[in-house]
């Protein structure tokens, strides 16, 4: 026994011993370890812990570092960089990063080396009035000849008290190609003209009738101009960041990028970095300290490129009519009547702001004295802290199962704890006064006294309206009321009713729906009457007690409105259920209800999906489109799983979870079926919102040149969703304005009629209906009967 036990106990130690051994040396062999070059950036290598560690290029890297430890690797390789450690094994994706700023550095000096080494002969500095009349000259050939120039203005940056310090130019007719930097505003020692010789004799050719500019973002140059005195917003040509959103709505806008990628079809390769990157972020230091080579080499590099990218967008858009003729006939024209919008601005009401300031501070004041006495000292900025409220102390339950505490939750844990409106209430008042009433005065701009908010007729893919300094379309009702008509003046907003599923029913040819608008009754009651299988009386919001006889959960018309937008608008039935407040499979037999009521409908919806699904895009009425990258083979891999699980169930899939299947072969088709949806839905609401869209641009370009014909009093103020906001003289008729209304509902001509509902203000949000205006006497007269 003894002897046994000796035996293990030796046998024991001598194993422990091995294995120290041997994790020592493994240890010693891992500390020692040098990866090779491969290992740190693509396959890893083990770490002195034994543990993996991963190749550069398999962590989580965004796109644009990815080509910048392309460039590292790549220069490192070529013997252009040093690695800059001694041991593989520091090589860290950290070090690559800060190691391509001195590659960016380098190459810096190296461009603009480059730059000033290979000036082109056809770059010209303007700085004599030699060289003045010899752009004159060529500006009177390009006007005789029906020839393009391309012009963009140099600035001290992009705001609105930024200011030009130049110009530059590009000529291009027959065998004459000269480019142009003019400057006049550089605060440095460089030779130049003066800002008023350069605008005298300027003024005259760029505003003249039928000269045809061409530019990059050109309402950034033309409000610039504006303030020099020089008006071009009428003799904008070609805007190539405005076409190239036409041509494809996906691609980046930036001039660099747009040549980097499409450079090479128009001879024009450029893959140099951006001012920022190459210069500063500070244009006024760049036009003050760099030479004045360099700073003719970069202006008229942008004019050349713009013109040469002019040239080819021409020619794509020739291949393709439909998009040449969405361009010219609806974005070109456009802008001018942007431009317009954007210099009228609004009126703020600074006494009112300060008032309303006051009485919101107080609210929130009261507020969050009320919540701290009911929950307690609580951040209301912090999640955690507002999950812990929610959850830990108050045990409410957890819907979403993510311990969530946004907006929308809350509103769901309201009829659990009544006292959370009191955090919702505080919410929504304190983005009021710290968003909007508060910020919206400091941004009025100092030299017109007035506010000017930006509109972008090309941001969206779907060619919708963005504004932005400020968000109209987030703008809350209570915050419209700073602004207000001057004196003398009016404001009329006109909004188009119903565009949208009037839009559907002319393309979808659905009699079905188009019955309503021919026979002028409610839509949703008639849509309504035909789904729930009810009289249309019934259907009516005056009606509120048939619906609940028949054991509908909500008004029918109410139900409708979110139904049709579930069919517009894409939403999922899970999502369609919970704004109804039914069960999923309820929602989901509404939905079937709707499209089989509604068969010509139902069928265009699936064919414009097929085209989806064969060509990756669909097209609005006008033919603009919207292009759904990758889309075909995804939804190739979508039918042909499809079609598998189909053939294996023998009908159509319901959750695809809890159907006897393979699970390998669930996991596949969920994951394809989500993209493919997404896109389905999508596809549809590109066509009739993007239709929508460009109906509306083309009021506002009919309208914007009937304003012009009325004279300088009346002008277009905003665009917001399907609405138009005009500033009038108030001595306006109404007949005037039923004109207007005239003009908008005859832009198009569809099988429904267009129709329009107009408001009356002096403050915006507090308006009276056109009809109730004209009963009082018109002018500001039934506003001041109010007051």
């Amino acid at each position: 026994m003894e002897f046994f036990k000796g035996v293990s106990f030796e046998t024991g130690t001598k194993g422990d011993a091995l294995a120290r051994v041997s994790e020592a040396q493994k240890k010693k062999e891992l500390k020692n370890y040098e990866p090779t070059w491969e290992e740190v950036w693509l396959t890893g290598y083990p770490s002195t812990t034994g543990k993996h560690k991963n190749g550069i290029f398999q962590t989580k890297i965004t796109p644009k570092d990815k080509d910048r430890l392309l460039d590292v690797k790549t220069a490192i390789e070529a013997g252009q960089l040093g690695m800059g450690v001694e041991s593989l094994k520091k090589f860290s994706k950290a070090h690559a990063l800060n190691l391509y700023k001195q590659l960016a550095e380098a190459r810096k000096a190296e461009i603009i080396k480059g730059y000033l080494a290979n000036m082109p002969e056809n770059y010209h500095t303007v700085n004599t009035h030699e060289g003045m009349e010899w752009v004159l000259s060529l500006f009177e050939d390009s006007y005789a000849l029906g020839a393009e120039v391309a012009l963009d203005t140099e600035t001290t940056g992009v705001e609105w008290w930024d200011r030009t310090v130049g110009l530059s130019l590009t000529f291009e007719f027959g065998d004459v190609e000269e480019n142009f930097y003019i400057p006049y505003g550089h605060t440095s020692d460089h030779e130049q003209l003066t800002r008023g010789y350069v605008m005298k004799k300027l003024k005259p050719h760029l505003e003249k009738k039928g000269t045809k500019l061409v530019l990059h973002n050109s309402k950034f140059d033309s409000h610039m101009l504006l303030k020099d005195g020089i008006t071009i917003r009428n003799n904008i040509y070609f805007d190539t960041m405005i076409a190239h959103s036409v041509l494809n709505e996906n691609d980046e806008k930036g001039l660099k990028a747009i040549a980097t990628k499409y450079g090479r079809f128009f001879g024009f390769e450029d893959k140099s970095m951006s001012f920022g990157e190459l210069f500063s972020n500070k244009p006024e230091a760049f036009y003050s300290n760099e030479s004045m080579e360099l700073c003719t080499f970069y202006a008229c590099k942008d004019t050349h490129l713009c013109l040469k990218l002019y040239k080819w967008q021409l020619s794509m858009m020739k291949k393709q009519p439909k998009l040449y003729d969405v361009y010219f006939n609806y974005e070109q024209p456009l802008t001018p009547a942007v431009l317009a919008m954007e210099e009228t601005g609004f009126e703020i009401d600074f006494s009112f702001a300060d008032m309303y300031k006051t009485e919101l501070q107080a609210e929130v004041s009261d507020l969050e004295q009320k919540m701290t006495r009911r929950f307690g000292e609580i951040n209301l900025n912090s999640p955690a802290q507002l999950s812990a409220l929610l959850y830990d102390e108050l045990k409410l339950p957890d819907i979403s199962g993510k311990r969530k505490a946004d907006a929308k939750t809350l509103q769901k844990l309201v009829k659990h704890e009544s006292d959370l409106k009191l955090i919702l209430e505080y919410r929504d008042l304190n983005k009021l006064l710290t968003t909007y009433v508060e910020p919206l005065p400091e941004k009025v701009n100092k030299n017109t006294g007035k506010l000017h908010s930006s509109f972008n007729q090309s941001a969206t893919v779907t060619s919708r309206f963005a504004s932005k300094d400020p968000n109209l379309q987030n703008l809350p009702p209570k915050a419209r009321k700073l602004i207000v008509a001057p004196k003398g003046y009016l404001i009329f907003g006109i909004d188009y009713s119903q565009i949208e599923p009037r839009t559907l029913a002319h393309m979808s040819g659905d009699a079905g729906l188009q019955y309503p608008y021919l026979n002028n009754i409610d839509l949703y009651a008639s849509l309504a009457s035909k789904i729930f299988k009810l009289p249309y009386e019934a259907c009516l919001e005056a009606d509120g007690e048939t619906y609940k006889k028949a054991g509908l959960p909500k008004h029918p018309r109410k139900m409708m409105k979110v139904g049709l937008l579930a069919v517009m608008y894409g939403i999922t039935v899970p999502s369609l259920a919970e704004s109804l407040g039914i069960s999923v499979p309820e929602a989901q037999k509404f939905m079937d209800d709707f499209y089989s009521s509604y068969p010509e409908m139902t069928a265009w919806m699936a064919k414009q999906v097929a085209h989806a699904d064969e060509t990756g895009y669909v097209e609005t009425m006008q033919g603009r489109k919207r292009r759904f990258i990758g889309h075909t083979v995804i939804a190739k891999h979508y039918h042909a799983l499809h079609a598998k699980v189909v053939n294996i169930l023998g009908r159509e899939p319901e959750n695809i979870w809890r159907e006897p299947l393979p699970r390998n072969l669930k996991k596949q088709y969920w994951e394809v079926n989500k993209d493919y949806q997404r896109v389905a839905r999508m596809s549809v609401n590109a066509i009739i919102q993007g239709s929508a869209a460009l109906m509306l641009k083309k009021a506002m370009i009919a309208v914007n040149a009937h304003l012009e014909r009325k004279g300088a009093g009346w002008k277009m103020m905003a665009t917001i969703h399907d609405e138009l906001l005009f500033l009038i003289p108030e001595a306006v008729t109404p007949e005037e304005i039923i004109e207007i209304e005239n003009i908008m509902k005859d832009v198009v001509k569809l099988d429904v009629p267009l129709k329009v509902d107009t408001e009356v203000m002096i403050r915006w949000g507090e308006g009276i209906p056109f009809a109730e205006w004209v009963e009082k006497g018109c002018g500001r007269k039934p506003f001041e009967e109010v007051a």
